[in-house]
């Protein structure tokens, strides 16, 4: 949950951004709206028609493939942009992201360490419910 929000904001933005016109922007919103459903009804179809090894292999590729994506929106369409303008130091943006990928990662490791001592199985829902325990301390 905490991921879509971000990713959200950041194509809400470029949406925004985007000289196109008006039903470029629709467009750009409604493929974005449909791809999550559109994506758990493939999930669900293919864990059912596929067996283990086949399962296995085809949820490496998908994982592969959404890091991949991940990390490229970030580095590329994100944060080189920003490391371009000069308005604010760059020793303050960079210690930024540091500290923001080292509180992520801090926190996804908290949720890995408690749902293994528990015996429980790794998702991505225990890594955002943690995430959202976290915030609420804030």
């Amino acid at each position: 949950i905490i991921h879509k929000l971000c990713l959200a904001f950041a194509v809400g933005m470029k949406l925004f951004q985007d000289q196109r016109g008006m039903t470029h922007q629709l467009t750009g919103l409604l493929v974005f709206a449909l791809a999550a459903p559109i994506g758990v009804i493939l999930g669900i179809l293919i864990t059912k028609v596929l067996d283990s090894t086949a399962l296995d292999i085809t949820m490496f590729v998908i994982n592969a493939l959404a890091t991949g994506t991940f990390i490229y929106i970030t580095f590329l369409e994100i944060l080189g942009p920003e490391f371009q303008t000069r308005h604010i130091n760059q020793l303050y943006k960079t210690t930024a992201v540091v500290i923001g990928f080292a509180l992520m990662a801090l926190v996804f490791l908290e949720a890995v360490v408690s749902t293994q001592s528990t015996g429980g199985i790794r998702t991505v829902m225990t890594v955002d419910m943690t995430i959202m325990r976290h915030l609420q301390l804030l």
